[in-house]
């Protein structure tokens, strides 16, 4: 270790705990899972003998590479025992080897990139040229976090594994990262790899000998943390538009956070900031906790408790990572604790480990940096569901209405707002609806796969003369929570974006076309909902367009199932439509999409009602057609996508069907009911432009429901 570095003046282990933390951190090891888990890790150890040494190009914390020194570093600590010390060591000692044999080509391609040429075999975008000892450039922040850990926990607990020069050695690696920082496209970006790229700036500070350089790159992580901070808008969602990035930018915030705690003492590093007290980029945001109650209370009850599918989400379950841990010790919340119980010891099989015990979610593996959850994990003792069964983010633009929290409890999700930025998807309007975890209407591909899934196309919404609508900020019009009931309406005008200034920056994520290019509208889309709690879910849509410069004018209502339609017909021959999307990057060129349609022929007259059913393994449903002012013509159709959170070749179906309108303007009522139901409604429109839909089920009390477009309001009478 360097003497007068910042790193030889904190206390040890500085990143994970402190040394009076030991004695709470130890009743861990009778915990039911982490008793598992360290039984399982010293069976390994005893079968393999040693810690395998780190091979070049499998240093992925995603595919379980880095657990097996971790789960030797929890050993070490638990059980006191220096052979764990001299395996972390001995790893140490094989990344810093592959580290010096790397230098020399490294510092060739650096002095390349400095004059702007692209290195042989380099990214064609300079930007996103970085050195890197992961697979992937975007990782390195968190790698060269985890190396600052096992490093700062064998100064604590086995000094003497490695030697002065090796220690020097590690310590010259994670300085590194801060010259590479320079052409790291996430440098000057917000998404949650710039984030993470930060973290390795705080730990080249952290260790860097010269100390008025080590004081600049300090000052600069501080300066770049309070920023990112304020991509969390004000309802304590990310910027990024999606459940899983929130997630990956939390976890950044809790590294960053644990380790400049011991750092800058005088400093609330986990505290919330009011916009008159930020400073440059920073307009203030939520604080740690409340991001983390957040996740929580946008999470979809089900078998499993589900992200709520928005954007690209990585993680359909709602998961636990170290950062909610953390959160819950921090502040004994009922509903952290309720979540981390509902999602403790679930084995997930999307994750691989040298270790079987590993893939328990609780034990956060698999993410930036494994087994951080060992050390700020603490018995869950208050736990509860959150309190309110219905949710509003207004910042993020999304209303999420449930029955309850219980496994089999139906939930609706409604997208109004914002789109979003790199991971948002082009969905204004979009419903989902599900029952215990069964996607009855669904996100179909949040995770990727096909060109286009963030498209209107993959939505359940509406699509105008085969050209996607201009993404919009909507609002949320009206609102109301009876007994049993929720009803609410949406339209696309008249919001506002978020008041966030990062969004105003061209460097902003994906440079979005959306941010930079803001439109009006191409149409006035009002979309009411009623959901009756476990029972219905009645959608009354208005679509008005004064004029259109299409040959062809003609609205294409979109709803995705993972429920078999009677309509669609296997043997049938899919015709290839296609459909022109709207740009989403500044970049690039307006994109198109080839659609595989089954054409049914079928064609449901206005004023008539049209049932149709839709099966599934545990659930049926059936949906109502209602078309007001024109005909509608029925389509089906197919799509399966790799499912790429998992790595496995199984396939996530989508059903879907198409109901077209011929015209500028429409308006549709559409019903779903759950099972076997029998159920109906009855439209009548009034004097005032306003129209009631009496609802009449045989078991079920009968409702009238008011929808107002004019007035923008749905409301129970």
């Amino acid at each position: 270790m360097s003497e007068g570095t910042l790193f030889s003046r904190l206390p040890h282990p500085f990143v994970s705990s402190r040394p009076d933390q030991r004695e709470k951190i130890l009743q861990n090891v009778n915990d039911p899972i982490w008793h598992r888990f360290l039984e399982e890790a010293e069976s390994h150890f005893r079968k393999s003998g040693e810690v395998q040494p780190p091979r070049a190009g499998h240093l992925f914390c995603h595919d379980g590479d880095l657990d097996e020194v971790m789960a030797a570093a929890v050993l070490g600590f638990v059980r006191e025992d220096r052979w764990y010390g001299s395996q972390v060591g001995e790893w140490l000692r094989g990344l810093l080897s592959i580290y010096e044999g790397l230098q020399e080509s490294w510092a060739q391609r650096f002095v390349q990139i400095s004059k702007g040429e692209i290195p042989e075999g380099g990214p064609e975008n300079p930007r996103q040229f970085v050195d890197t000892l992961t697979p992937a450039y975007w990782l390195e922040g968190g790698f060269m976090i985890m190396v600052l850990d096992l490093y700062d926990q064998l100064e604590a607990y086995a000094p003497e594994v490695l030697s002065p020069s090796e220690k020097r050695g590690l310590e010259r690696m994670l300085c590194g990262f801060a010259e590479r920082y320079i052409y790291h496209e996430e440098s000057c970006k917000y998404s949650n790899r710039g984030l993470w790229a930060n973290n390795a700036i705080l730990a080249a500070a952290i260790v860097h000998p010269n100390p008025r350089t080590a004081k600049v790159l300090l000052e600069r992580s501080w300066e770049r943390y309070r920023i990112f901070r304020s991509t969390f808008f004000d309802d304590g969602l990310h910027g990024e538009g999606s459940r899983a990035y929130h997630v990956m930018s939390l976890e950044g915030i809790f590294f960053y956070a644990l380790t400049a705690s011991s750092v800058f003492e005088e400093r609330d590093c986990f505290g919330a900031t009011a916009k008159n007290e930020a400073e440059s980029l920073a307009l203030g945001y939520p604080g740690y906790v409340e991001m983390a109650q957040a996740y929580v209370r946008g999470a979809l009850p089900g078998k499993v408790p589900m992200n709520s599918p928005r954007g690209a989400s990585g993680f359909r379950p709602v998961s636990i990572n170290p950062c909610f841990l953390h959160a819950y010790s921090m502040s004994r919340c009922p509903e952290l604790g309720w979540m981390i119980r509902q999602r403790a010891s679930m084995v997930n099989e999307k994750k691989t480990s040298p270790l079987e015990v590993t893939r328990c979610d609780l034990l956060g593996l698999g993410f930036y940096e494994p087994l951080k959850s060992f050390w700020v994990y603490r018995p869950v003792e208050n736990e509860a569901p959150p309190r309110t069964r219905f949710h509003v983010f207004p910042d993020h633009g999304e209303v999420i209405s449930r029955s309850g929290w219980g496994a089999e409890s139906t939930a609706v999700t409604t997208r109004f707002g914002y789109e979003g930025t790199g991971k948002g998807h082009r969905d204004f309007g979009h419903v989902t609806f599900t029952r215990n975890g069964v996607n009855i209407l669904q996100d179909p591909f949040p995770l990727g796969g096909l060109n286009g899934n963030d498209s209107s196309l993959f939505h359940n919404t509406v699509t105008l003369d085969n050209l996607e609508p201009t993404a919009v900020i909507g609002v949320l019009a009206s609102q109301s929570q009876e007994s049993g009931a929720d009803t609410y309406l949406v339209r696309n005008r008249g919001g506002e974006m978020p008041d966030r200034a990062y969004l105003n920056d061209p460097r902003e994520d994906a440079n979005s076309y959306f941010c930079n290019r803001p439109q009006d509208p191409s149409c006035r889309f009002d979309r009411a909902v009623l959901h009756i709690h476990g029972e219905l879910l009645l959608i009354f849509d208005q679509v008005l367009r004064k004029e259109s410069s299409e040959e062809f004018q003609h609205i294409d209502w979109f709803f995705h199932s993972e429920l078999l339609p009677d309509l669609f017909d296997e043997s049938r021959s899919a015709g290839e439509e296609r459909y022109r999307l709207q740009r989403k990057n500044i970049c690039q060129s307006d994109p198109s999409l080839e659609l595989p349609v089954q054409f049914s022929g079928e064609v449901v007259r206005a004023g008539e009602v049209r049932r149709v059913g839709w099966a599934g393994v545990e659930e049926n449903a059936s949906l109502l057609i209602l078309p007001m002012d024109g005909d509608l013509e029925l389509s089906t159709g197919h799509l399966e996508v790799e499912d790429v959170a998992s790595k496995t070749d199984s396939g996530n179906d989508d059903y879907f069907l198409r109901a077209r309108q011929q015209g500028l303007s429409g308006k549709v009522f559409w019903g779903w009911g759950l099972g076997d139901r029998k159920w109906d409604v009855d439209v009548k429109p009034l004097s005032d432009g306003a129209y009631t839909l009496a609802v009449s089920c045989a078991d079920l009390r009968n409702l009238v429901w008011k929808v107002d477009f004019m007035a923008g309001t749905a409301l129970l009478i």
